[in-house]
């Protein structure tokens, strides 16, 4: 069920009338917006503020977005949404693959944005509230039979090592903790914060091929450890040890 709590929000942003902005957007909203102009102190103020959405600038003073996404990912359940004034594809998919659930250039689409974080503060709602009422889903690392799966630190230890995206991680914990069984795929869109996801939603069939061609550079026969199931979903053919 979800909460209607107020959320908590965290504007990460160095330029000040872009700061002021966007507060008072948010704030808008209904929802309870803290600010800092850069990187020094944030992991600290997140840990004690429990905040369930950060808005994040790249290029920041003390330190980059980039590595800053990537520590709160695999310390902290908040979704990350990256504004910059960088319009470039390859940025993109750069900030997307550090962790963060969405990329907006500058000047912000303020409408889209705010839509797209409603639906991301659902999703957080629903992974903090699974966290409390399943003690599973606080789980980190998942050990198989010639690898290793860390959803902390977002890798895949085997012949060698791999990192994983956000979205990536998301899919594999969710299979990990049901290995062996069948996952729905509508229950693997909601872990990924598609609520009313179209059938032609293509999402997860592309971070399973990419799941299937890292498990594939790990550890023999890898890519078959992930198999469909007409009708159900997708399950991972793997036990514990």
């Amino acid at each position: 069920m979800i909460s209607n709590k107020i959320p908590k929000v965290l504007v990460v942003e160095d330029e000040l009338t872009a700061r002021s902005l966007l507060m008072g957007y948010l704030q808008e909203q209904g929802w309870q917006v803290d600010a800092l102009p850069g990187v020094e102190s944030v992991l600290t103020q997140v840990a004690q503020q429990d905040y369930d959405l950060i808005f994040l600038d790249i290029r920041l003073p003390g330190g980059d977005g980039l590595s800053l996404c990537r520590e709160i990912r695999a310390k902290f359940p908040a979704g990350v949404i990256f504004t910059t004034a960088i319009d470039d594809p390859i940025e993109r998919i750069v900030g997307l693959e550090a962790g963060a659930d969405a990329y907006y250039s500058k000047p912000l689409p303020m409408r889209e944005m705010i839509a797209g974080a409603k639906a991301l503060l659902r999703r957080v709602d629903q992974i903090k509230q699974l966290s409390v009422d399943n003690p599973q889903a606080n789980r980190r690392q998942y050990q198989f039979s010639g690898w290793c799966f860390d959803s902390a630190t977002q890798r895949l230890s085997g012949q060698t090592v791999l990192s994983l995206s956000h979205n990536e991680t998301v899919v594999l914990r969710a299979l990990c903790d049901r290995a062996g069984a069948s996952v729905k795929r509508d229950d693997l869109m909601r872990a990924l914060g598609k609520i009313d996801w179209m059938p032609f939603d293509r999402t997860l069939d592309v971070l399973i091929g990419r799941l299937r061609s890292k498990l594939k550079k790990i550890v023999p026969d890898g890519g078959n450890l992930i198999s469909a199931q007409y009708g159900k979903g997708y399950i991972l053919n793997a036990q514990e040890i």
